[in-house]
């Protein structure tokens, strides 16, 4: 197995793989949306216009020629406010299910926190879905820890 950087060859299993997890997300709340407009959008909108873009970070975890995991982040700045106004936002991660307890995920995290290291980033955030415990405790054995809880409500 191994972590590379992903390529334009990649882009098919890149989209199929954040479809993924728009899907395991909206069974948890209706506030994600798991549509072809949204696989149109992550596909013309981020993916063809970011892959390759200096602050944009994606990798892949390739297993006989085929791609099993992902990871996707990219350099933020959030606000002079904080210590690190520029971070390193991690946005996709997931790995296929038949690959998961083999430390890949490790893995992946590990290939895109040096990657962003080397661009002069040294502090990592991440979103996820408060009922999505799974990923918490993923999270959390990667060091990664609670500091706000963002909320949200229809109006």
């Amino acid at each position: 197995m191994i972590i590379r950087k992903a390529t334009n060859n990649d882009t098919e299993a890149i989209i199929n793989f954040m479809m993924v997890l728009r899907k395991l997300e909206h069974k948890i709340t209706d506030f994600v949306n798991d549509s072809q407009e949204t696989r149109d959008f992550l596909l013309n909108d981020f993916i063809l216009k970011r892959l390759g873009h200096k602050d944009y970070f994606f990798f892949v975890a390739e297993e006989n020629n085929k791609i099993v995991g992902i990871i996707i982040g990219w350099k933020e700045f959030i606000s002079p406010v904080y210590n690190n106004a520029n971070v390193l936002y991690l946005c996709d991660a997931i790995v296929d299910p038949t690959f998961r307890g083999k430390g890949i995920g490790k893995k992946l995290v590990h290939s895109l926190e040096s990657e962003a290291k080397k661009c002069g980033l040294n502090e990592a955030i991440l979103e996820v879905l408060v009922k999505n415990v799974k990923s918490i405790d993923f999270w959390k054995k990667m060091n990664y820890e609670p500091v706000y809880l963002k909320m949200r409500k229809k109006i």
